[in-house]
């Protein structure tokens, strides 16, 4: 498997990390947004314009070991 393959599979898009927590792109973009109320807690990696997250990052959020402050919750 070619290196770039292999990474991106650790890489999920806005859409991807939106499915898998179960809230709105909409919502991530908001908590990208410098000044945030509540900022969102995975680390951003652009690739060019476009933006990832490690997925290792998502999953973790996902099994609530890193809270989304201000998700009302």
């Amino acid at each position: 498997m070619k290196e770039k393959e292999k990474e991106s599979k650790l890489l999920v898009t806005v859409n991807e990390a939106a499915t898998m927590l179960n809230i709105s792109p909409h919502t991530i973009y908001n908590r990208l947004q410098a000044g945030a109320d509540f900022p969102f807690p995975a680390e951003v990696i652009r690739i060019g314009r476009a933006i990832r997250f490690r997925k290792e990052d998502i999953l973790t959020m996902a099994d609530g070991r890193t809270p989304m402050v201000g998700d009302g919750g």
